[in-house]
């Protein structure tokens, strides 16, 4: 799943300093990131894509289970 984000306001959010903002766009136009993110210029400005996923898993058993089991369940 792909999020695009506008750099702008990003940093804006993040409250970056001038000098970070630079540091990143620098950042952005360099490998690894610039594959990885794919900036590029939109009518909105500066956008960059992350990748995400949403993963379900689940225990066997009660491995790592740190609260008691219910009565019911015993």
């Amino acid at each position: 799943m792909d999020q695009d984000i506008g750099f702008e306001a990003w940093v804006a959010r993040m409250r970056c300093t001038d000098e970070t903002v630079a540091r990143l766009k620098d950042m952005l136009d360099a490998e690894p990131l610039r594959t990885l993110l794919r900036p590029r210029e939109t009518a909105d400005g500066l956008t960059f894509t992350l990748r995400e996923a949403i993963v379900l898993a689940a225990k066997p058993g009660n491995l790592g289970r740190t609260a008691p089991m219910p009565e019911r369940h015993r």
